[in-house]
C-alpha cells in the first residue's frame, strides 16, 4: 500500500502548525531567559544557577522514571477501551509515585548536605535548597500534562510547561527589576522565581485536566501497579540516560572548576542548542508520520519524508553554524555581554557536535516510532559512558573547552550508532544525501 507523500505532508503540517509555533516559542523563551539571567547574574552567579539546575535535573531522574511517557501511552490506549476507572487509577498512581520518590530523594541527599556543608558558599546552598522544590513540582506537572496529551489534548497539554511557565518567569523577573533593581537579583532569587513559575504550571495543568477529564473523575480508581512498573522500566532507562547526558558536562565542571567557568560554559551550551532548532521542530511534525508509514509498509514514502526532513534540518543547522564560525565573538558579546567572550571556543566546538546531530537526521525518533527503542537505549547508554569518561579526562586539562569537546564526542558517538541502526533495521538512510 502506498500513500501520496505530498498530501500527507500537507496534512501533517496543518495539524502540527500550532504545535510547532508552541515549540518554537518555548525554545526562544528559554534562550531569552538564559540571556537575561546571564547578563543580570554575571558569569559566577549564572554558573551557580546553572549548576543547581543540573543537580535538580539529575535528582529528578528517579522521580519521573519515564512516568510521563507511560501516562500518555496508557491514557490513550485505555480511552479507546473506555476504561475510565483504570485511567483515573494511573493518574493517581503516577502522582503518588512522584511524591514518594521525591520524599525518598530528599531523605537520601540530606546527609550529603550535612557532610559537605562547608564546601559550598552560602549563596550556592540557598539556591540548591530552593531548587530542590522543583523536583516534586516539575514531576507532578509533567504527569498531569502527559494525561492531557493522552486524552488527545496535545496542544493544551503543552501550554502550561511550554508557554505559561517561561512567561510567568519573565513577568516575575521584569516586575522585580521595575520595583527594585536588577542588582538585587541573585541566583537564589532567580531560582525562587523559577519554582513559583513551575508551581503555576502545575496548577494550570491540574486545572485543565480536571476540566477535560471529567469522565474519569466520577469513577472509583482501579490499579494495575505491577503492569505499570514493568512497562515503565525501559522508558525510565531512556529518560534517565538522556538527562544524565544533558547534565554531565555542567555537573563535572561544577565539581572541577569555579562557578565562573560553569557560567561561561552554560552560555556556550545555550547557544549550541540553536543549531538543532530545526531538528526539534521537525521531530514534532514527522514523528507520527514515521509511525504511520512504517506500519502500512510504505518504505518508499518513508525514505522520501526522512530525506526531506533531514535536508531542512541540516539547512537550518548550517546557517546557524556559519554565523557562529564567522561572527561568534560578535554574537556572544552582543547577546550575553563581553564578559562571556570566553565561551566562544566552547560554543564553536559544541556547534560542530550539534551539526553532526543535525546531519544524521531524526534518527532517535525514527527508531522509537518504529518499535526499535532498545537501539536508542543502547546508543544513549554508550554515549553517557563516553560523555562521563571524556569529561573527567578533558576538563582538568582544557577546562571549559574540554567539557565542550567531551560533549561533542558523545553526540557524534550516539548519532553515528543510531544512523547505522536505522540503516540496519529499517534499510533507511536518515542523512540528507
Amino acid at each position: 500500500m502506498h500513500d501520496n507523500t505530498a498530501p500527507l505532508v500537507k496534512r501533517l503540517l496543518r495539524a502540527g502548525s500550532v504545535g510547532v509555533v508552541i515549540k518554537a516559542f518555548s525554545m526562544l523563551m528559554t534562550i531569552a531567559i538564559g540571556v537575561v539571567l546571564a547578563r543580570i547574574l554575571g558569569p559566577e552567579g549564572y554558573g551557580v544557577y546553572s549548576f543547581v539546575i543540573a543537580i535538580v535535573a539529575v535528582l529528578g531522574i528517579p522521580v519521573e522514571l519515564g512516568l510521563p511517557t507511560l501516562v500518555v501511552r496508557e491514557t490513550a490506549r485505555l480511552c479507546v477501551e473506555e476504561r475510565w476507572d483504570v485511567i483515573r487509577g494511573i493518574w493517581k498512581w503516577s502522582g503518588r509515585m512522584v511524591m514518594l520518590l521525591s520524599s525518598t530523594i530528599f531523605l537520601v541527599v540530606s546527609p550529603f548536605f550535612v557532610v559537605y556543608a562547608d564546601t559550598y558558599s552560602e549563596e550556592k546552598w540557598a539556591t540548591l535548597i530552593a531548587g530542590l522544590l522543583l523536583v516534586p513540582i516539575v514531576g507532578l506537572a509533567k504527569v498531569r500534562s502527559a494525561a492531557l496529551r493522552g486524552l488527545r489534548y496535545v496542544i493544551v497539554g503543552q501550554l502550561p510547561e511550554q508557554v505559561a511557565k517561561p512567561v510567568v518567569f519573565l513577568v516575575l523577573l521584569g516586575s522585580f527589576i521595575s520595583l527594585f533593581s536588577s542588582q538585587y537579583i541573585t541566583a537564589t532569587v532567580a531560582m525562587s522565581m523559577l519554582v513559583f513559575a513551575s508551581g503555576i504550571s502545575l496548577f494550570l495543568s491540574a486545572y485543565m485536566l480536571g476540566n477535560v477529564g471529567k469522565q474519569a473523575a466520577d469513577v472509583r480508581p482501579a490499579y494495575d501497579s505491577q503492569t505499570w512498573i514493568r512497562a515503565v522500566i525501559p522508558l525510565a532507562v531512556i529518560s534517565a540516560v538522556n538527562l544524565i547526558n544533558k547534565s554531565t558536562d555542567t555537573l563535572l565542571l561544577g565539581m572541577y572548576l569555579s562557578p565562573y567557568e560553569v557560567g561561561i560554559y552554560s552560555v556556550a551550551a545555550q547557544g549550541a542548542l540553536v543549531v538543532i532548532f530545526g531538528l526539534s521542530v521537525a521531530n514534532l511534525i514527522v514523528a507520527p508520520y514515521f509511525s504511520r508509514l512504517y506500519n502500512i509498509g510504505d518504505f518508499g514514502s518513508l525514505q522520501r519524508v526522512v530525506t526531506l526532513s533531514s535536508r531542512c534540518i541540516l539547512l537550518v543547522a548550517l546557517f546557524v553554524v556559519a554565523f557562529y564560525l564567522l561572527a561568534g565573538d560578535v554574537i556572544v558579546g552582543a547577546v550575553f555581554g563581553r564578559e562571556y567572550l570566553g565561551a566562544v571556543p566552547a560554543l564553536k566546538i559544541l556547534a560542530a557536535g550539534q551539526l553532526v546531530n543535525a546531519a544524521m537526521g531524526s534518527v532517535g525518533f525514527l527508531l522509537t516510532m518504529t518499535g526499535h527503542e532498545k537501539e536508542v537505549v543502547k546508543a544513549v547508554s554508550i554515549s553517557a559512558v563516553v560523555n562521563i569518561v571524556c569529561n573527567m579526562v578533558f576538563i582538568p586539562v582544557w577546562g571549559v573547552s574540554g567539557a565542550a569537546f567531551a560533549t561533542a564526542i558523545s553526540i557524534v558517538v550516539w548519532n553515528t550508532y543510531l544512523w547505522f541502526s536505522v540503516k540496519k533495521h529499517l534499510n533507511i538512510k536518515s542523512s540528507p544525501i
